[in-house]
This record gives structure tokens, sequence and C-alpha cells, in this order.
């Protein structure tokens, strides 16, 4: 999808993987307005801003020469480069741009930063700004991952403080630019779908979050650079709750400074990304596909790094993004004596799955393990752009013309690691006002256009369907029979569906659904859904409706648990 700096919304998503287009999201900001409304708060923009309103440039001059950046090898040794060759022709070696005048596109970085031209764009800042801002701010941002993660958060932040300011000094000429990244497969830098939120991530939006009353005292460790980074690359997707929790809580009004003063200690660790993204994690038992964990040494290694581990193990905190937790079984299971039975856990998996016995067949052969006692339910991540979209694909129940529908895997193969009953689905396929098929990039407006979505389990007994159908203002139909559901102080029962998984039929489901319209009950279920939205959009900025509040809340009530069965225990 593409960010202009531009005052008008841009050209639709597209989708590599399908080459379908795909609508904007009308409430998605353009990029010159996403930067103008931070640019007041950085001190480094407006110190750029005052420097660009007081040099004379020509900002479309995009294709003059800019200094003496010949000695950068482009990695084409058939092609020497010439000082004073503009900078637009080193960026076209490079793998991951494209120049069609007069418009600038960049789609990913990793040669800015092998060839060296990136740490010349950074130290030569003032130059390149100089002759071609809008060129510049793209380079720039399209090098942020790698700066991130080869300089750290500050430098990133000063990086992106100064290409806001030249793609808002830009917003009104015609000279336009354009960065994407494939709209359903995320290529390029990861950070593109969550592009508004980079003020928050970065540090620059020091707002105080609100948690709920009487919530515990979190101290935050210390970012482990070795376990909690790089921030940007790790910050998207749906297993992305294990950065974003821990940017919630870095900005929450319930953060303690002090671990003495605290009631509990967040540990941020990245470690879906870390070992799927990155690789950097050599001491990881990998069983089959996607399925690892990490290594008993590296565990008891990264806990004797955590100062008051050894005295508090009850107090600390972990995020495992998914049913796949990335420790050994025996870490976290009750009455087994692990380093982690007693932690705290947060995932949106209350049975994580134990696969050590699977046979590698690709069916299902792993088992849901028994609930951790220290757990509390989160919702998975949905990444802003996406949140965006799902939002405005909201339909009224009037122009709803499907009663029910679902789009994923598993209908006519084998798709999950457990048990698992999707293929029922296919005897859906022809009842009316039914759709049942794969994938598509159609899913969002499908969904939008559905009175109910099914949400069948996937690998886990959750899904992350769940919380894409109710940003739509869909009304979920759970097809979990053992799945928990996150934040239980909520009323499900009148926002969502429930129905045994085994018992899919083309027959008694069907009608089901069609009774609940027919009767009205639809109506209030939608509205419901709609009024319950914000607790599962990690971008909400409502008070006390927030996925921050929902997580600091259910953190009160396990330590209230805890409290109440010491007292048991003592009396």
């Amino acid at each position: 999808f593409f960010f202009p700096c531009q005052a008008y919304l841009p050209q639709p998503l597209r989708s590599i993987s399908t080459n379908m287009a795909v609508p904007w999201p009308p409430s998605a900001p353009p990029f010159w307005d996403v930067a103008g409304s931070w640019v007041p708060h950085m001190p480094i923009a407006q110190r750029w801003m005052a420097w660009f309103e007081n040099r004379r440039s020509k900002p479309c001059n995009c294709t003059s020469v800019i200094g003496p950046i010949g000695e950068i090898r482009m990695g084409r040794p058939d092609r020497p480069e010439r000082p004073g060759t503009p900078l637009w022709e080193h960026l076209a070696l490079t793998d991951s741009f494209h120049s069609q005048q007069p418009f600038i596109f960049l789609s990913g970085a990793g040669k800015l930063m092998e060839n060296g031209l990136l740490t010349y764009l950074v130290t030569h800042i003032a130059d390149i700004f100089g002759d071609c801002p809008p060129g510049a701010a793209a380079a720039l941002l399209m090098g942020l991952e790698i700066i991130d993660e080869h300089a750290g958060v500050q430098a990133a932040s000063r990086v992106l403080a100064a290409a806001f300011a030249a793609a808002v000094h830009t917003r009104g000429l015609a000279c336009r630019l354009h960065f994407p990244s494939a709209g359903e497969t995320f290529a390029g830098n990861s950070w593109v779908p969550n592009f508004s939120r980079l003020p928050f991530l970065l540090g620059v939006d020091d707002t105080r979050l609100q948690c709920a009353p009487g919530s515990p005292r979190i101290f935050v460790y210390p970012t482990l650079d070795r376990f909690a980074r790089p921030l940007l690359e790790c910050s998207s997707a749906l297993t992305a709750s294990e950065v974003w929790i821990h940017q919630l809580l870095v900005h929450a009004d319930c953060r303690s400074e002090s671990p003495d003063s605290a009631d509990l200690l967040f540990v941020p660790w990245y470690a879906r990304c870390l070992h799927f993204r990155k690789g950097v994690v050599p001491d990881a038992h990998r069983l089959r596909g996607e399925l690892f964990y990490y290594s008993p040494e590296f565990l008891e290694k990264m806990l004797s790094d955590l100062p008051f581990f050894r005295t508090r193990p009850q107090d600390h905190v972990f995020v495992f993004s998914e049913e796949y937790w990335p420790v050994p079984p025996h870490a976290f299971a009750p009455g087994g004596g692990g380093p982690l039975e007693h932690a705290v856990v947060l995932s949106p998996e209350a049975r994580p799955l134990d696969c050590s016995g699977a046979d590698g067949s690709g069916g299902a052969g792993c088992r849901h393990l028994p609930r951790h006692p220290g757990l509390v339910v989160i919702p998975s991540f949905i990444d802003s752009w996406r949140t965006s979209l799902l939002r405005s694909c909201n339909l009224p129940v009037e122009q709803r013309s499907l009663l029910a529908s679902f789009m994923g895997r598993g209908i006519h193969d084998t798709y999950a690691t457990s048990e698992n009953f999707r293929g029922l689905l296919q005897t859906l396929i022809p009842v009316d006002s039914f759709l049942i098929s794969e994938y598509s990039a159609s899913y969002a407006q499908i969904m939008g256009q559905s009175l109910f979505c099914l949400v069948p389990k996937g690998h886990g007994t959750w899904s992350h369907r769940l919380y894409e159908v109710i940003l739509v203002g869909c009304i979920p139909v759970i097809l979990s029979d053992d799945v928990e559901l996150p934040f239980s102080d909520l009323p499900w029962d009148t926002f969502s569906v429930r129905w045994p998984m085994c018992q899919i039929n083309n027959d008694t489901f069907p009608r089901h659904l069609r009774h609940l319209e027919a009767t009205g009950v639809v109506q209030t279920l939608k509205a419901n859904v709609d009024r319950h939205t914000c607790w599962f959009d990690y971008h909400s900025t409502q008070d006390s409706c927030s996925p921050l509040w929902g997580v600091t809340h259910g953190l009160r009530a396990l330590l209230e648990r805890k409290s109440n069965a010491m007292c048991v225990f003592f009396t």
C-alpha cells in the first residue's frame, strides 16, 4: 500500500500474493498528515522545519548531483560509480528501489545497509535534504528498521523526526513521495502496517495510558537487547502482542519505576519474533514446521539475567503470544517444579500445545496441556492499518447481504496440529446466504457483509479470527468448545454466539442463526459487538475500554485470587 506526502488518500492497497486491489480504509490518515500531527511534539523535527524554512532549495530536484558518494560501493562491479553521481542513480542499483518520475518509490532497505548507502544518508543528512527532501525522507524511512536494529530506538526516533519534518515541508509540492508494503503479506518494512503508531513505538509519544482501577503496580525491566530487540521489525503481525503489551506497559499509569514498590515485574521478551524473523537463537529445539521451544539452558541463562527472579519468581510476567509457548512444557507445568510454574503468563491461549510427541506427518499430533494457574488470557494483536481496514468495512445490519461466512484454511485439507473440526464447514457450502471458502483478498469486505462470522478453533483452542470479526462488526459464532475468552468479566453472551464445534451441519445450525435473525436478536447482538470493539483494539485511545485496561484488570483479579488462596491455606 502507499503512503504519499499528499493531502489526499492514496491509491488502493494491492496484495502481491493475489494481485487483487483492496480499498484503502477511509479513516487511515495520509502520510504527511500523520507526520504533521507529531512535528509539534518533536523538538528535533521543529529544528528541521526551521532549517527548511531558512534554506533555499529545490525540493523536487531529485535528480541533481548531491555530493561525493562515489566511494560507496553499490554491488555492481561492472559499473564503477563516479563521484557526483545523482543519489537516485545509486538507489536505482538496489533491489528495492524503483523510480518513475515524479514518484519516488521504495519498498525495502536491505541493500541500503549492505552497500553502505544508509550510513551515508544518515551522516550527510543535511546535504541530501537540501537537494531532495521527499526523496531523502523516503530513503531514511525505508532504513528506519535497520537503524533501529543497529543503532537503537533513540537513533531511529531522531531519523523519524527529520523525515516527518521533510514530509510536512514538501506536502504542498507537486513532487510526491510513495513508499509501499504488500497489503496482505507485509513485504518490505515490518513497521509499515503500524506507520501511524511510530511515534508511540519510538517513544516520541509520552502520553500515559490508563490502567484499570486498583491495578497492581508493574515494574518493566529495562529492555534487554538480547531478548527484546529489534523493536520495529517485531512490531507487526498477529504474534506481535509480545511487543505491544510491553510498549503499553511502558506507557501505563500503573507502571512503577522501582521494583521494590512494584507488585509485578514484566519481562520484555520477543521470543516468537527473535526465533522466526531473526533466527538468532541457535539453542532452540525445532520440532517440525513452525513448532519450537527454547532450550532449558537458554531459559536458565535468561532467567539468571533477571536480578529479582530468584527471590520473586511468582511476580514475574511473561507474554507468550500464541498456542506454542516458547519454553519446554515442564518449565511451566503445574506441580512440576519448573522455573515458570508460579510465574504470571499473558497469552491468547489458555491451554498451550505440547507437540513433543508429534510424529511429523502434518496431521493432528499435539495435545493441549492443562491451564497454567498464573494465566491471564489476552486478545491477539491486529496491526493498525488492518484495524482501520476492518473498521471501514463495518456495515449496518440492513446492508449485510450474507447470513454467515467463513474464509480460511482447513475446509478441504488437514489444517491443525491438534484435534479440529473445520472440515465440517464443507456441509455449509451449498446453504443459501452462507459463504464458505478459502481465504481471499476480499476477506474483510465479506465479513463486513455478513451478519454472523464463523470462528472455528485453529491450531490451539483460540483463533486470531475472533478479534478481526469483532473489529469488522460481525457477530462471532465461536466454534471451539474449550476456548477461554479474554476479559472474562465482559458479557460475552451478549455479543457472541457459541455452538458445539462437532455439531456443525446444514440443518439445525443454519436454522438457529436464521431464528436469531428473524426474532430481531441479531440487532442487539450487532449493537453489542460494536460497543465492545474497543476492548480488542490495541490502538484504542478510549478511557476504560482498551486491551491495557482489560489486561491490568485481569492481573488485579489474578493477584486477588492468589491472595485469597493463601488466606485459605493458612486458615
